[in-house]
């Protein structure tokens, strides 16, 4: 294990970030991202629900997760003017 504080910390997230989603997960989180209107019924439609049907070998992982939201949802885009 690495003492210096900050690269345990970037261990970490890295290792968090490939962590496989379960499909009931991917399900609750989506349906609370819905609900809050962090992302629109569309931006479900075009970016997750192919989740639904995926093999438990396909499931995505944090990351991609995170990535989808960040590129694809309105919520996520930062204004940069």
């Amino acid at each position: 294990m690495d003492s210096n504080p900050k690269n345990f910390a970037n261990h970490l997230i890295i290792a968090v970030g490939q962590l496989v989603i379960s499909r009931d997960l991917i399900k609750k989180v989506m349906k609370k991202l819905l609900k809050d209107k962090i992302i629109t019924s569309n931006e479900y439609e075009r970016n997750f629900q192919c989740f639904e049907n995926l093999s438990d070998e396909q499931l995505p992982t944090v990351v991609l997760i995170s990535n989808i939201l960040q590129k694809n949802c309105a919520y996520f885009q930062i204004d940069t003017k």
